[in-house]
């Protein structure tokens, strides 16, 4: 059994599986895009005014702070299970030189 899939798994199955998983990465990677311009936009406006109207954006730096924190980890984590899957297939294909 591999990651779940049942060894008789066809390759059809397998493709859908690796398609989906790479549709999940890039929504990912443009939400993780998106974090980051926000971040550099709300430290330019930090540091670009005065006093006025610090500690909300202080506060709206945390919050994106940790959102971009949590897009990155899950960024990763698709990356590692899409790894994940592509060493299964390839293990699938060492061992019995198709997918089973």
């Amino acid at each position: 059994m591999y990651l779940g899939l049942l060894p008789n798994g066809t390759e059809s199955e397998f493709s859908r599986y690796i398609g989906t998983g790479v549709v999940i990465l890039a929504i990912q990677c443009i939400i993780l895009a998106f974090g980051i311009f926000v971040f550099i936009s709300l430290l330019y406006y930090l540091l670009s005014n005065g006093d006025e109207c610090r500690s909300e954006s202080i506060l709206n730096i945390t919050l994106t702070s940790i959102n971009l924190l949590h897009s990155t980890i899950t960024t990763f984590t698709s990356v590692k299970l899409l790894l994940k899957l592509f060493t299964s297939i390839a293990t699938q294909y060492k061992t019995y030189d198709k997918i089973a």
